[in-house]
């Protein structure tokens, strides 16, 4: 456990993690679509991109669900119920999410 500030710290701290977790979602979704545009096995070059610089926990569940759909179906409305939530909170903290926002973006239009 990691003290991380004064109280509602955490709760911020958790929502950053997540809305990091929505961008990396996000950046494997478009991964998926570009690899399966290149004619390649989206679960193998997920399972490749592990011992690679590219590689994320998100692209982790790329490769164990078999698809990027899959995990947008299974995670995406939690995800997408965090990236509001933090969206909210750094609104009314007056607080740029910077490329954060727009690489989540496509998460929330689920």
């Amino acid at each position: 456990m990691e003290h991380v500030g004064p109280l509602g710290s955490g709760q911020r701290v958790k929502l950053l993690n997540n809305l990091l977790f929505g961008a990396h979602v996000q950046l494997a979704v478009e991964a998926a679509r570009v690899a399966e545009s290149f004619g390649l096995d989206v679960a193998q070059v997920a399972r490749t991109l592990h011992t690679c610089s590219g590689q994320s926990y998100a692209l982790d569940l790329v490769a164990a669900s078999g698809s990027a759909a899959a995990l947008v179906q299974g995670a995406g409305p939690y995800i997408r119920k965090d990236v509001l939530v933090a969206r909210q909170v750094a609104a009314d903290l007056g607080v740029s999410l910077g490329t954060m926002d727009a690489a989540t973006r496509p998460l929330t239009e689920l």
